[in-house]
């Protein structure tokens, strides 16, 4: 009866959900795994250095150990610059816009009128109107 001697494959089904929490957790797990790489670089290169320190005297090792490393350089604002919720009021307000047209985007998907095929490949249509909103005393002004 079947056209083939093989079986077919199995259907794989893939599927998830994007959430902010999602989202955070990834960086998180990344922003984690680069640091700990950053670590075992430290402690390599202190490896490599290791051997130099024992070619020096006890004396000399102590007080080159009990030295302070060269602190970097700080990173100077201002904490009313920083705190200042006028200079975010824009940034926050693009990023709300985004997240609401992303959570929205499928139900405006749903509602798009396709008035012919070329339409479907340009992803043009019209978009129809979910709700049709009147005053009931407005009516009788008409």
């Amino acid at each position: 009866d079947t056209g083939s001697q093989t079986s077919p494959p199995t259907p794989y089904h893939f599927g998830d959900s994007v959430s902010l929490a999602s989202i955070y957790d990834a960086y998180k797990d990344d922003w984690e795994s680069k640091q700990e790489t950053e670590e075992k670089n430290k402690e390599e290169e202190k490896k490599k250095n290791a051997p130099e320190m024992d070619l020096l005297p006890k004396a000399l090792r102590v007080r080159f150990a009990d030295q302070p490393k060269a602190l970097p350089q700080e990173i100077s604002f201002h904490k009313a610059e920083f705190n200042n919720a006028a200079n975010w009021k824009h940034s926050v307000t693009i990023i709300e816009r985004m997240l609401s047209q992303n959570a929205y985007d499928e139900i405006t998907q749903d509602y798009a009128y396709w008035e012919d095929a070329s339409d479907d490949i340009r992803f043009e249509g019209a978009l129809l109107p979910l709700w049709k909103i009147s005053y009931g005393p407005s009516r009788n002004l008409l």
